[in-house]
């Protein structure tokens, strides 16, 4: 304790021996409420001018670009195959700002956009000098006001709450000044922010509605959630948020043992794997039948989480108190891969806390699904599993989720991609995009 806190610390116990006992009541009264009221109070006091007016514009309002993960020393060329296609697939809908780690060793030829159908000026080459491919949670999020002004929010990025490593602390402060680099580079202000919100862990409905994750929990320990969500709300330009629970299954934290020899690769629970929001009004949610309910132990899980979603989100309402149209969406089949680990690779998996030895034999499972979509100015770019590259989309489940979208999106074209090579890794397509909305001078 210091010296002035020392004394004071005496001046009050020695208030406290001359003072009535009701006086004291009094005192402790004004001081519970103050501190009630710094509690509630300071969320929205702090930087309360910085985001006035701004909000998260939902993504099927007009986009002026598309910021995507290319390539990184060692990501990148691997997805090749989903990359074109998707590429291919956005020429004209959308300008394209593909993000790179550098063009000196990574930039490809001029024939190769010409390949996909993109002309010199369909597309920005960004350099970040950083790895940084999965966007969705990396990249800039974009807020914008009614008057079209646009900023950015500048949320730090802990790799998924892997942070606490020298590794870890570097990737965060390199990604701060890739978003300040980026927002100089478009000429836009940031608007600081002290909460991490990956931007796979929320979806907006346009009309002040935003779907939280629950592990936002996890990745702002230091915040009780009732602040927390008040600081969402506020960086985001929202008005009511609602929290829905575990993810799916195939979505675990990290590398990672999801049941009996099952192990996958995630982010231990977005929601753009299996919850999105469609309008206003209606939401997708991934869902699994009765009878596949049978089929295996991953199906057995999702099968409980996603009624625990399904009962929250019948219980809520829009900000207008109406009820929310929920359309059940099917689970791709499950895919996966037999794997025995090796001699060279299994201290590797130890040093990182993975319980694998070598010979041992397990499943990895591919976190698949048909919510993990993009859409952009009359396009949607859709998961489709069922062929050996791509669906033709006219049966089995990628048919069912096709005529679901056409019906939603009527004026959308759709074009349907294999993202697998994309979900060995955890994400998808969504997952490496991130939305720039149209802004006005």
């Amino acid at each position: 304790m210091t010296d002035r806190a020392r004394s004071w610390a005496g001046a009050l116990s020695i208030y406290k021996i001359r003072t009535a006992p009701r006086f004291l009541c009094q005192a402790k009264a004004i001081v519970c409420c103050l501190c009630l009221f710094f509690y509630l109070a300071v969320p929205y006091i702090v930087r309360a001018a910085d985001n006035s007016g701004f909000y998260y514009p939902a993504e099927w309002e007009t986009q002026s670009s598309l910021w995507i993960g290319f390539r990184t020393v060692k990501e990148g060329r691997n997805y090749e195959p989903v990359l074109q296609r998707m590429l291919a697939a956005l020429a004209g809908h959308v300008h394209l700002n593909l993000l790179i780690e550098s063009t000196h060793d990574l930039m490809p030829s001029l024939k190769y956009f010409a390949g996909v159908g993109l002309g010199s000026t369909d597309f920005t080459m960004v350099e970040t000098g950083f790895p940084y491919f999965w966007l969705r949670d990396t990249g800039p999020i974009f807020v914008k006001n009614r008057e079209g002004k646009i900023k950015v929010l500048g949320v730090p990025f802990t790799r998924y709450r892997d942070i606490d490593n020298p590794q870890g602390r570097l990737a965060a402060v390199r990604h701060q000044k890739y978003i300040k680099k980026i927002s100089q580079s478009l000429g836009i202000g940031i608007i600081p922010a002290d909460i991490v919100l990956e931007g796979g862990t929320f979806d907006v409905n346009g009309a002040g509605v935003v779907l939280l994750s629950s592990i936002l929990r996890d990745r702002n320990l230091h915040w009780p959630q009732k602040v927390l969500e008040r600081k969402i709300l506020r960086a985001l330009g929202q008005r009511k948020a609602i929290w829905l629970r575990q993810g799916v299954a195939e979505d675990p934290y990290g590398f990672s043992k999801i049941v009996n020899q099952y192990w996958g690769r995630g982010t231990g629970g977005h929601l753009d794997q299996f919850v999105r929001f469609a309008n206003e009004n209606t939401v997708l949610l991934a869902w699994v039948s009765e009878q596949e309910n049978q089929n295996s132990d991953i199906a057995k899980i999702n099968f409980q989480r996603m009624r625990e979603n399904y009962t929250i989100l019948k219980n809520t309402t829009d900000l207008n108190g109406q009820k929310l149209t929920i359309i059940k969406v099917p689970f791709p089949t499950m895919i996966t891969y037999a794997y025995t680990i090796n001699e060279e690779s299994a201290p590797l998996y130890q040093q990182r806390g993975v319980n694998l030895n070598a010979g041992d034999e397990i499943e990895v499972v591919a976190a698949a699904s048909y919510l993990n979509f993009i859409i952009t100015n009359g396009l949607i770019l859709l998961p489709a599993y069922e062929g050996a590259t791509e669906s033709n989309g006219t049966s089995g489940k990628d048919g069912e989720m096709l005529r679901i979208m056409e019906k939603l999106f009527p004026r959308h074209k759709i074009v349907q991609i294999n993202p697998l090579r994309l979900n060995w890794q955890g994400g998808g397509m969504h997952c490496i995009v991130q939305q720039q909305p149209v802004s006005f001078p």
